[in-house]
């Protein structure tokens, strides 16, 4: 996931009036989803509502540590600017979490589609036959709806580990081996729908890269 080019930044803070002409603060987040830019805005307690709800889901890791609260003083530029890196700090420590990627949390705080949770989500899989038969449904249904999202799929380090995959399960294909012959059918083809769909993602790929 290290090397997937998702890239999430606090570009800065702006201070806004709300409906009564309270003044607050608002974060602006910039989203780099592969070269595909966009921008968020979101305030302190809506970081507070997010790291809430991911404590409450119990996820299997230690969440990164959320700048505490200030009632006075919080529009200090001085401060503002500190609480600012240490959001930036805590979003992109929570985005190295591969059980953070797999819950749907963060992406809806970033108000983000499938499609671009799609990829981290293959990344950062568990290894199970499970969770990659539902990965790469995901992969599969995002790049199906919307042909304008293959060019997730062109960062190298996703047709390297789709490669990779698609090795991996040919070989437990070959090699696993059920007693019962109905149960090894099942599994072969179980195996192999899994590796043509590899097969077909590596290839979209690598046409789109060619050609661009």
């Amino acid at each position: 996931m290290d090397r997937y080019p998702l890239v999430v930044k606090i570009q800065r803070a702006e201070t806004n009036r709300g409906t009564f002409g309270f003044r607050h603060t608002e974060f602006v987040i910039e989203v780099d989803d592969c070269g595909k830019v966009y921008s968020r805005s979101r305030r302190f307690t809506m970081f507070v509502w997010l790291h809430a709800e991911l404590r409450r889901r119990e996820l299997a890791c230690a969440l990164p540590e959320l700048p505490p609260k200030k009632s006075l003083g919080n529009l200090d530029q001085a401060f503002v600017e500190r609480r600012r890196q240490m959001l930036e700090d805590y979003l992109q420590a929570l985005m190295k979490l591969p059980a953070v990627i797999q819950d749907g949390m963060v992406w809806a705080f970033l108000d983000a589609d499938e499609a671009t949770a799609v990829v981290p989500r293959f990344l950062c899989r568990p290894p199970s036959h499970a969770a990659a038969d539902r990965c790469l449904a995901q992969l599969k249904r995002a790049v199906a709806d919307r042909e304008a999202e293959v060019f997730r799929l062109c960062s190298p380090v996703v047709i390297e580990e789709l490669a990779n995959f698609a090795l991996a399960e040919a070989s437990e294909a070959a090699v696993q081996a059920p007693p019962q012959p109905q149960a090894q059918q099942a599994l072969q083809a179980r195996l192999g729908n899994r590796v043509r769909l590899c097969g077909v993602l590596v290839a979209v790929s690598v046409v789109i890269i060619v050609a661009t």
